[in-house]
């Protein structure tokens, strides 16, 4: 429906500035190796209000993306990009279609955000087209579906290995961990993921899709938190989960 070069995504009820629209054909015209473009958002509360910031870096929004959905609602997309290669929203990302299209957009150009504020997002509105959105009965599978096509796409991880990197997400995502297992990972198993990760990193150096050091970072952070998570900070887990990082480390 869209016949201009470039497409305005935005939710009905998001209040906009007058001036973005100019910032992001200027910026978009400026800088053609880029898909998309975003901006900070203004969440105005019932007692207050709130500017949230997302990474401006192309590298740290490729990672952002790895864990959550890198733009607000409101974003200027290049549409020849989008016609060439077929993209559109997917059926199994919804209802956060939004972050599964932004993660198959990168794979064809670089992302960027303005550091300035493009609209206003009134969470105070019970009513509002976002709100509870995050919490209905389908958004967990919807994030694993995105995971899963992370896994695939990314790091070229078979069905096993994808399962492990799911396993490792719903350590510390609140609504993975409504579909997934209760059980506790052992030992063993985030063992077997620490040499999953280790093998996404050296994938990643052949690849050179990401930012070494970031994704390190964020591969890391997250086996951390899934060692803790699962109470296995302790005595001879504490040794497996130093020499996994140090091997990880010498990955530059």
């Amino acid at each position: 429906y869209c016949g201009g070069k470039y497409i305005l995504r935005a939710d009905a009820d998001d209040y906009a500035f007058p001036y973005i629209m100019e910032n992001f054909v200027r910026f978009m015209e400026a800088h053609p190796d880029y898909v998309v473009c975003g901006a900070n958002i203004r969440i105005r509360y019932a007692d207050r209000c709130k500017v949230f910031k997302y990474p401006s870096d192309n590298d740290k929004l490729r990672v952002y993306s790895l864990d959550g959905c890198p733009f607000s609602s409101h974003t200027f997309i290049r549409r020849s990009t989008l016609l060439h290669y077929g993209l559109k929203y997917r059926d199994d990302f919804y209802p956060g279609e939004d972050h599964g299209l932004w993660s198959e957009l990168m794979l064809y150009g670089k992302l960027h955000n303005l550091q300035k504020v493009s609209s206003i997002y009134n969470k105070a509105n019970s009513s509002s087209i976002t709100a509870g959105k995050e919490y209905r009965q389908d958004y967990p599978i919807a994030r694993r579906n995105i995971f899963e096509n992370h896994a695939r796409k990314y790091f070229s991880l078979n069905e096993e290995d994808t399962k492990r990197y799911i396993r490792l997400h719903a350590c510390s995502d609140r609504f993975l961990q409504v579909i997934m297992p209760k059980e506790l990972l052992s030992a063993a198993e985030l063992e077997d993921i620490g040499r999953l990760l280790v093998s996404i990193l050296e994938h990643n150096n052949s690849t050179g899709f990401f930012k070494r050091r970031q994704l390190r970072t964020f591969l890391i952070l997250k086996w951390v938190m899934a060692c803790y998570n699962n109470r296995l900070f302790r005595d001879k887990v504490l040794r497996i989960c130093w020499l996994w990082l140090r091997s990880m480390y010498k990955i530059n």
